[in-house]
C-alpha cells in the first residue's frame, strides 16, 4: 500500500510539472506577444469604426434636418412649424433677436434651450439639435403651446430668423449598439482563430529549433558526431545551425586533441620513467655493491665510478632534454624576429665538429620565434648527423629562403635511416633499430620547435647515401 501511495504521489507530481506552464517558453512568449498586439489592433480598429460610424450617422441626421428646414423656406412661424411637424422632432422658430416666435408640441419634453444652441448643430445627451438660419420672408410671432420658454412680444411680422430642430438619437444609438455587438463578437472570433493559427505556425516554425536543441543535448551526452541539419531551414535558423555545427566541430576537435594530449602524456611519462629507470638502477647497483664491500680494488673502483658517471650523465641528458621540450612547448616565450643566418654563423664558432661545413655568409633570412629554441634545434640536427654519419664524413649545412619559408638542411653521408624508422624518428625516446647511445629526445625537440613556430621537420634519404634533415620555418612578415 505504501509503495502504491508513493507511486501515485510521484505520478501526480510529474503530471503537475507537465501541466504547469513553463516559465520563459519562447513559444508562449511569442504567442502571447502576437495576441496582445492583435488585440490592441482590433480594439483600436473597433474604436475607430465605432466613432466613425457614430459621426457619420449624426452628420446624416443633422444634414437631413437642415435639408428639411431649408426646404420649408421663410414663411410664417405657425406655417413653418406645421410644415416641419414630426412626432420625433421638436421645432422652435426664433426671431432675429433670439426670441421664440413659435414652437411645436414636442418641445415640452426636450431639455433644450433653443436660444443657447450653437450653429450648425450640437449633441446634448441623446438629443441632436440643429440650428438653421432662414433669411427674408415674414415670420409672425406665435406663442409656443403649453409650458416652455415664454413667447416674444406681441404678434407682428418679422424679417428673417432661425429654425432650431431637436430630435432623439435613439435610432443612432440602436445602430451603434448593434455595431458594438458585431465588432465585439467579430474581434473575439478573429482573436481565437488567430490564436489557433499562430500556435500551429509557431509549433511548425520552432520545430527546427527543437531539432537543434536535441542535437546539442545528444552532443552533451557524448555523441560528438551529431550535427544539426541545415537543409530546408530559413536563413536565420540555417545561420544558427551553421554556428552550432562550427562550435561542435571545434569542440570535438578540442576534445580529440585533449584525449590525444592525455594519451601522449601517459606515454611520455611511461617512456620517461622507463628511460630514467635504467641509468638510475645502474647507479644504485654500483652504490649497493660498494656499500657491501665489492670493488675494493683500485681498478674496479675506477671502472665502477666511470660507469656510474656515464649513467649519471645519461640521466642528466634525459632531464636536460625533457626540460628543453617543456620550454619549447611553452607558448610565446621570448618570441621576436631574428636573422637565422646569423644564428648559423654563431653556431659555426662552437665546437660541434670539425667535419661540419657551414654555409657562407649570405642575405639575411629573418624569421620570428624563439632564438634559443631554434639554435638548439639546429644543434640537435647537426649532432644527430655527426652521431649517425661516418667519423670522417662531412656534414653539410645549407640555408635558403623560398616561397615564404626559411629552409634549413643538414645532410650527412652515413648509412642512412632504415625506411621502417622514418615515420617514428621524431617521436620521444625513439632510437630506432640501431639502438645507438642517446636519449631519443634530440629529434623530438626539433619537431617540437618546428611545430611551435608553425613549420615542419622531416628526414629523407640523401641521393648517393646518407640522410637529409630538413627544417622549414615561416619567414617573418
Amino acid at each position: 500500500m505504501e509503495r502504491v501511495k508513493r507511486g501515485w504521489t510521484a505520478a501526480t507530481s510529474r503530471w503537475r510539472m507537465l501541466a504547469a506552464p513553463r516559465q520563459g517558453s519562447l513559444r508562449r512568449r511569442l504567442l502571447a506577444g502576437f495576441l496582445a498586439v492583435l488585440a490592441a489592433v482590433l480594439i483600436v480598429s473597433a474604436l475607430f469604426q465605432y466613432f466613425a460610424l457614430r459621426s457619420f450617422l449624426i452628420r446624416a441626421a443633422a444634414s437631413r434636418l437642415q435639408t428639411e428646414a431649408r426646404a420649408a423656406g421663410p414663411q410664417g412661424a405657425a406655417a413653418l412649424v406645421r410644415a416641419l411637424a414630426d412626432p420625433q422632432t421638436a421645432v422652435w422658430v426664433l426671431t432675429a433677436d433670439h426670441t421664440i416666435a413659435a414652437a411645436s408640441a414636442e418641445t415640452v419634453d426636450m431639455p433644450v434651450d433653443p436660444r443657447t444652441v450653437r450653429p450648425p448643430w450640437t449633441v446634448t445627451g441623446d438629443t441632436l439639435v440643429v440650428r438653421v438660419p432662414v433669411g427674408g420672408g415674414s415670420l409672425a410671432r406665435r406663442p409656443p403651446p403649453g409650458p416652455g420658454p415664454g413667447p416674444g412680444p406681441g404678434p407682428g411680422p418679422i424679417a428673417g430668423g432661425t429654425i432650431v430642430l431637436a430630435t432623439s438619437l435613439a435610432d443612432v444609438t440602436g445602430v451603434l449598439d448593434s455595431e458594438v455587438r458585431l465588432l465585439g463578437f467579430g474581434s473575439l472570433a478573429a482573436l481565437v482563430a488567430a490564436a489557433f493559427a499562430a500556435a500551429w505556425t509557431l509549433a511548425r516554425s520552432l520545430r527546427p529549433l527543437q531539432a537543434i536543441a536535441a542535437t546539442a543535448d545528444a552532443v552533451s551526452a557524448g555523441s560528438l558526431d551529431r550535427r544539426a541539419a541545415k537543409s530546408g531551414l530559413p536563413a536565420e535558423l540555417a545561420a544558427v545551425a551553421t554556428a552550432l555545427n562550427g562550435m561542435l566541430d571545434r569542440l570535438a576537435a578540442a576534445l580529440r586533441e585533449e584525449r590525444a594530449a592525455k594519451a601522449r602524456m601517459r606515454q611520455f611519462l611511461a617512456d620517461a620513467s622507463h628511460e630514467l629507470r635504467t641509468p638510475l638502477t645502474a647507479v644504485l647497483g654500483y652504490l649497493e655493491l660498494w656499500r657491501q664491500g665489492a670493488g675494493r680494488g683500485e681498478a674496479e673502483l675506477e671502472q665502477g665510478l666511470e660507469n656510474a658517471h656515464n649513467q649519471a650523465r645519461r640521466m642528466a641528458g634525459l632531464v636536460d632534454g625533457l626540460l628543453a621540450l617543456a620550454r619549447v612547448e611553452e607558448a610565446g616565450a621570448q618570441v621576436a624576429p631574428f636573422d637565422l643566418s646569423t644564428v648559423l654563423t654563431e653556431l659555426s664558432g662552437e665546437e660541434l665538429g670539425e667535419s661540419v661545413r657551414w654555409p657562407e655568409a649570405g642575405p639575411a633570412v629573418r624569421i620570428r620565434g624563439n632564438r634559443d629554441a631554434v639554435a638548439r634545434a639546429v644543434r640537435n640536427l647537426v649532432g644527430n648527423a655527426l652521431k649517425f654519419g661516418p667519423p670522417d664524413g662531412p656534414v653539410d649545412v645549407s640555408l635558403q629562403a623560398a616561397g615564404g619559408w626559411a629552409v634549413l638542411e643538414v645532410a650527412d653521408r652515413g648509412p642512412g635511416i632504415d625506411p621502417s624508422d622514418l615515420p617514428r624518428v621524431f617521436e620521444r625516446f625513439y632510437r630506432g633499430k640501431s639502438r645507438r647511445p642517446g636519449s631519443g629526445l634530440g629529434l623530438a625537440i626539433v619537431a617540437a620547435v618546428a611545430q611551435a613556430h608553425g613549420g615542419s621537420a622531416e628526414i629523407a634519404p640523401r641521393p648517393g647515401g646518407g640522410s637529409i634533415a630538413r627544417l622549414r620555418l615561416p619567414l617573418a612578415p
